[in-house]
C-alpha cells in the first residue's frame, strides 16, 4: 500500500479530529476474510468488483458533485459505522479504517483519488469506487 496515501488519510483524521481509526492488521484481515467469504469473492484478484453481478452501478465520470450525490444515496442503507478499505489498485492485504458514516464523504473529498470499497458490520453490501469512475454496489443478504 502506498504509505503516503495512508499517511494522508491518517493526517486528515487527526487534523479534523474525526471519529475514524485504522484497524490493526489482524483485525482487518479477519474482517476482510469474513466479507469475501460472505460474498464469494476471490482475494487473489486485483479488483474484487470484476465479474460480479451488481445490485446497482453508476458511472459518474469526472463529475464530483454527481459522485457525491450518488455515493450519499448509497450510504443511506449502511449502519452508522462503516469500514473503508483502501485498495488503490493494489493486491490484498489492504488497510481498513473504521469511520462514522457521516464523516466518510468529507474524508474522501480531501484525498487524492484512490480506489476503495466500503461496507458495514452486517457485510450485506459492498460499495466499490473503481478506477473507471464508477460506483458498484454488491449486495447479498
Amino acid at each position: 500500500m502506498k504509505n503516503n496515501l495512508i499517511d494522508s488519510i491518517e493526517s486528515y483524521i487527526k487534523l479534523k479530529k474525526i471519529p475514524c481509526s485504522r484497524l490493526a492488521d489482524n483485525d482487518a484481515k479477519m474482517l476482510i476474510e469474513k466479507l469475501v467469504n460472505h460474498h464469494s469473492l476471490d482475494l487473489s484478484r486485483l479488483y474484487l468488483w470484476e465479474d460480479i453481478i451488481p445490485k446497482a452501478s453508476f458511472f459518474y465520470g469526472d463529475n464530483s458533485s454527481l459522485w457525491e450525490d450518488r455515493f450519499y444515496s448509497f450510504l443511506q442503507d449502511y449502519d452508522n459505522e462503516i469500514y473503508l478499505s483502501v485498495t488503490d489498485d493494489e493486491f490484498y492485504p489492504w488497510e481498513i479504517f473504521k469511520c462514522e458514516k457521516k464523516t466518510i464523504i468529507g474524508l474522501l473529498n480531501e484525498q487524492q483519488y484512490f480506489e476503495f470499497f466500503i461496507f458495514d458490520i452486517s457485510l450485506k453490501q459492498i460499495l466499490f469506487d473503481t478506477h473507471h469512475n464508477e460506483l458498484i454496489l454488491l449486495e447479498k443478504q
